[in-house]
């Protein structure tokens, strides 16, 4: 089966379309994500990473790198022609870089020995800021 192109009179719609997909995934699921992360998981490990210099620089980035993800979702939104493809790219390599960075450098050194108690509340904070 092959794809009608869209009328002409309707590109403005399709692109609005496209832009939006992009922005709700950005504000329903990253958003809260993010969030979870800077409230719940990176406060709990900068106490437990104090005495690491090289960890704590790890968490500042990661939260720059949520800083810049929002700034490249603004550059989507407002994106037209020829510009759109590159700023998704842009986008979509941050989003794998920092997702690798997280669960590669920063998931992979949880501290050993914590309570089950405080991992328990850390899950409920990170759910509850998930709303699941």
């Amino acid at each position: 089966m092959t794809r009608r192109r869209r009328h002409p009179s309707l590109v403005p719609l399709s692109h609005d379309h496209r832009d939006a997909l992009a922005l709700a995934f950005f504000a329903d699921h990253l958003t809260a994500h993010f969030r979870a992360e800077e409230e719940a998981l990176f406060g709990f490990l900068r106490l437990r990473f104090a005495d690491s210099p090289e960890r704590l620089a790890l968490i500042d980035q990661l939260v720059a790198d949520h800083r810049e993800l929002g700034n490249r979702r603004d550059a989507v939104a407002a994106a037209d022609g020829d510009v759109l493809v590159p700023a998704l790219v842009a986008f979509a390599d941050l989003l794998e870089a920092h997702v690798r960075r997280e669960e590669r450098e920063l998931f992979e050194h949880f501290p050993d020995g914590v309570p089950a108690a405080e991992a328990q509340a850390l899950a409920d904070s990170v759910r509850r800021l998930l709303g699941r």
